[in-house]
């Protein structure tokens, strides 16, 4: 499935486990929302074609399903007693740790950790040489920028 990627990839997951995608059918990936008629007959034949669907098996069985994440981070929200429980971040500039162990200690709190600013992010988390860019697109939209120190000081 070369032309597929990694965003439609997610797609497919986010509605059907992977032991699943070999018995559903070209209308079924059609019915979500960015899938047309030629992507979805091209995704169908691949995951029929018992070769790709056993590498698909044999390879990536140990993924955890989009909806037993959301299942998982909806729990540790539930579960924790962080007042960032359930608030949605970004970090820009250069953090005490890498961006991903911040995403994960912010996750771990509760967050959700986004990828860039939207309407309804509640913090931008700023390390070190953070653009202007974001600062001022950030401000625009009504979140609240802090740095790194009053995240962790809100943990």
């Amino acid at each position: 499935m070369s032309d597929l990627g990694r965003g439609s990839s997610k797609k497919l997951l986010a509605h059907w486990r992977l032991q699943e995608l070999s018995s559903i059918n070209q209308a079924e990936i059609e019915g979500v929302y960015g899938f047309g008629e030629i992507v979805a007959a091209k995704i169908t034949a691949a995951l029929h074609d018992n070769q790709t669907f056993e590498f698909l098996l044999q390879n990536f069985s140990k993924l955890v399903h989009t909806q037993d994440e959301l299942a998982r981070q909806e729990s540790v929200r539930a579960s924790s007693d962080s007042s960032m429980a359930g608030k949605k971040v970004v970090f820009t500039g250069k953090c005490t740790q890498s961006r991903s162990d911040m995403n994960a200690y912010a996750e771990s709190l509760g967050c959700i950790a986004q990828k860039s600013v939207t309407t309804d992010t509640d913090y931008l988390v700023c390390g070190e040489n953070v653009g202007q860019s974001k600062l001022t697109n950030a401000e625009k939209k009504g979140v609240k920028v802090i740095s790194e120190a009053e995240f962790r000081a809100k943990a």
